[in-house]
């Protein structure tokens, strides 16, 4: 890329065309949750063979993630391994790099809010989001365990 790129220097709109058609072929077909879960979903974004990619969906999913994925979520939180962030095709910017982690956390959200994506884009967490996620989970945990979650607002 970085070679062929280097013919288009003395020519800034050629380069400029370059660019764009190759955004535009990395984002042209948004991406179907229907066909696939969360675990799969991951999977493509670690492994899906597309650096510096934004993987769009065309329209967010209610109730697409399950609390069956929740603990397998939970687990990946910290992960640092670099992966495609999501977007949703409407968005009018995207984010440059994701890593795991966040995905999960996003994923997390997701089940929260009730719909998959619960953001325009999955930018990366802000200091503090990952610690929430983790008390909200703690307070999850003890309501299904202690069955009821009287006192505990925003747990569901």
């Amino acid at each position: 890329m970085e070679m062929s790129m280097a013919r288009y220097a003395r020519r800034p709109f050629a380069a400029l065309l370059l660019c764009c058609s190759l955004v535009f072929s990395l984002t042209a077909s948004a991406f179907d949750l229907r066909s696939t879960d969360p675990s799969k979903l991951l999977d493509l974004l670690v492994n899906g063979n597309f650096p510096r990619a934004v993987l769009t969906i065309d329209e967010p999913v209610q109730n697409w993630v399950q609390e069956r994925d929740l603990p397998n979520l939970m687990l990946l939180l910290d992960s640092p391994v670099p992966c495609a962030p999501v977007a949703l095709s409407r968005s009018s910017s995207w984010p440059d790099v994701s890593s795991l982690g966040d995905q999960a956390a996003f994923l997390i959200q997701g089940f929260r809010a009730g719909v998959y994506p619960p953001a325009l884009q999955s930018a990366k967490m802000k200091p503090g989001e990952k610690d929430e996620i983790r008390a909200w989970w703690l307070a999850r945990k003890t309501c299904v365990t202690t069955k009821g979650c009287f006192g505990h607002p925003g747990v569901t």
